[in-house]
């Protein structure tokens, strides 16, 4: 019984504590602003008042257009039509909304597209992307960038002082929509020239050799007039004749790409896990049918003496570059010279031993479009590659270092030949001392 009037009296007395109210840190009319995307031109126009009275009931202050309307801003090349977008901020503002514009770069338009087709996206396999789809111009082509400024710059004009428009988005998540990068010809050149205006970084490349064929250097003004990438012109006619034998014979060759950096900075790279010679073999490898990588003088070293592979330096500059422009994983201001082997092609017409799933001995042969060289592509890509992986690591290293300007002294890349001549004949090529032998 004493239990229970003890239960009755705790039951009545539970309504009378009330808790103490939260504090009102801050004032609840600041503690959100909402907005709201909307597309006016994807809605018949007797509509849009309505949505508009529509967002401000359900307590929208901002409301945010234009992000992927050029074509309706610009449905001709040169003809700018902002009379709709003017209505909507003319009815946000009626309705106490604060108005948010988009540039709208993110969605090209397509005359844009089938005039200028160079605008457009490349993947990595070189398909250039069709038109239809967020985010598919190239950011690096330097037609859609005047373009894209154009129509930036009317749309600036019309409403940049409208009070109105309480802010402005530029273009929509700058990310290719997960669709990684561009590899245009553009994309390409605009890096190059960001390592050349930045750092002085010239990248060039030729091809040295076609199967058996050795081509030597003679001038680069030669590489890229002619389909082989060659730097010496007059040998096109036979590497032409030899490729035309090999593919009517059904086989194929390999390829010797030469690829040469020119001005990159003293002291790129690490001396251990990120040697800049290893990041660039291993770029280098990743390239489809790179079999072999070497960095100077390469396997020749082998048969070099240390009196011969040594690069020797003089205030006037280096004495040779068997090193190929690095030394202990670091740039050493030096050409940095790279070849790489492409091997033959695989899918040849001529029938090859092998064995079908059960593991029966059985013939492959490759019918239908034969490409008896890879390789004869690939100088563009081992010069993209090298100028990658500069990129890289100039960008490591100024992460690194910001900027900071070394007072050491710098040398020439190569000395003048007089000079290498008169040193050379001076050096010594035996030390015959009995205690080290």
């Amino acid at each position: 019984m004493k239990s229970l009037r003890a239960a009755l009296a705790l039951a009545l007395m539970l309504p009378c504590r009330t808790p103490a109210a939260a504090p009102d840190w801050f004032p609840r009319a600041d503690l959100m602003t909402i907005g709201v995307y909307y597309y006016p031109e994807a809605w018949p126009e007797n509509q849009w008042a309505r949505d508009m009275a529509n967002m401000r009931k359900l307590g929208m202050e901002f409301v945010h257009m234009g992000d992927f309307a050029w074509a309706f801003m610009e449905p001709e090349e040169g003809k700018y039509q902002f009379d709709w977008l003017e209505k909507n901020v003319a009815l946000a503002a009626q309705n106490g909304m604060k108005v948010i514009l988009c540039t709208p770069t993110a969605a090209p338009p397509v005359w844009l597209s089938r005039k200028h087709p160079e605008t457009l996206m490349v993947d990595a396999a070189g398909r250039r992307m069709n038109h239809g789809g967020r985010q598919q111009g190239d950011w690096s082509s330097p037609v859609y960038r005047e373009y894209a400024a154009k129509i930036v710059t009317e749309l600036a004009k019309h409403f940049g002082h409208d009070k109105r428009v309480w802010g402005w988005q530029l273009d929509n998540e700058l990310s290719h929509y997960e669709k990684q990068y561009s590899y245009s010809p553009a994309a390409t050149l605009r890096f190059r020239d960001w390592l050349r205006e930045k750092y002085g970084v010239l990248v060039r490349g030729y091809l040295s050799q076609l199967g058996p064929v050795e081509v030597p250097f003679k001038s680069w003004d030669a590489v890229n007039a002619n389909p082989f990438f060659v730097a010496d012109a007059s040998v096109v006619p036979q590497l032409e004749e030899f490729m035309d034998k090999l593919r009517k014979s059904g086989d194929s060759c390999g390829a010797k790409i030469t690829t040469i950096a020119s001005g990159v900075p003293v002291g790129w790279g690490e001396p251990v896990y990120d040697k800049l010679d290893a990041d660039i073999a291993y770029n280098m490898m990743s390239i489809n049918a790179v079999k072999g990588v070497e960095i100077g003088a390469g396997f020749a070293a082998v048969a070099q003496k240390g009196t011969e592979h040594s690069d020797e330096m003089s205030p006037q500059g280096f004495l040779s570059n068997n090193a190929g422009g690095i030394l202990g994983g670091i740039s050493s201001g030096q050409d940095i010279i790279v070849n790489v082997a492409v091997k033959p092609t695989s899918s040849i017409r001529l029938a090859r031993r092998t064995i079908d799933k059960q593991g029966n001995a059985t013939l492959i042969e490759t019918h239908g479009r034969h490409d008896p060289c890879v390789g004869i592509r690939a100088t563009p890509i081992c010069e993209a590659m090298l100028a990658l992986t500069l990129m890289d690591h100039a960008l490591r290293h100024r992460a690194q270092n910001a900027d900071v300007a070394c007072a050491t002294p710098k040398i020439a890349a190569q000395a003048p030949r007089e000079v290498v001549e008169r040193l050379r004949n001076t050096a010594a090529t035996e030390n015959p001392d009995p205690d080290e032998a």
